[in-house]
Order: structure tokens, then C-alpha cells, then sequence
């Protein structure tokens, strides 16, 4: 089963996402697996979120798991970098 599969009220300081270390943005990684990006991105989009939940009361967690396939199919497995992939996303919250 992968990680957004399964219904996730963890949260990080419960040990749920792992650090997956300091990565560069600027480097193109082709190897990553699925399950390696799709962390980072998690990672990525909790670590800048700042907050827990989005103001309908949808957690951030529950949110980042759903998007980072459509994410993963549209660029990652080609070599964009999670993290860009996240900052892209959030730049889009609040507008409406």
C-alpha cells in the first residue's frame, strides 16, 4: 500500500514523514522512486506550511499526499525536484 493511501492524521513531529536531509532544488534527480519523491514533496509542503490546516479545516497532511501523484505523473518521474513541485502548488493558496 503507498503512503497516500492510507488515511493519514499523523503528523511529522509524530515521526510520520521522515527528514529526508538538505536537498539542493537546482539537482535533477532521475533515480528517485516514487515513494522517495512523493516524501520529499510531503516534506516540503509541511515544513513551509506553517499551520496544521487550511482554513475549511482540510489538513495540509491529508492534502499533500493527495496531490503529490498528479504531481509525481506530470514531472517528477521525469526529474523535477519534489520540493519545486510543492513550492509550485502553494504559491496558488490564498488566491481566490
Amino acid at each position: 500500500q503507498k503512503p497516500w493511501q492510507i488515511a493519514p492524521p499523523y503528523r511529522r513531529s509524530l515521526g510520520y514523514i521522515p527528514r529526508t536531509g538538505n536537498h539542493s532544488l537546482h539537482h535533477r534527480r532521475t533515480d528517485m522512486d516514487e515513494d522517495e519523491w512523493i516524501k520529499r514533496f510531503v516534506t516540503r509542503m509541511i515544513d513551509r506550511a506553517g499551520r496544521d490546516h487550511f482554513d475549511d479545516g482540510t489538513l495540509i497532511l491529508d492534502y499533500a499526499y493527495e496531490t503529490a501523484p498528479t504531481y509525481w505523473e506530470d514531472g517528477g518521474q521525469d526529474g523535477e525536484e519534489p520540493e519545486k513541485c510543492a513550492d509550485d502548488d502553494m504559491s496558488y493558496w490564498g488566491e481566490e
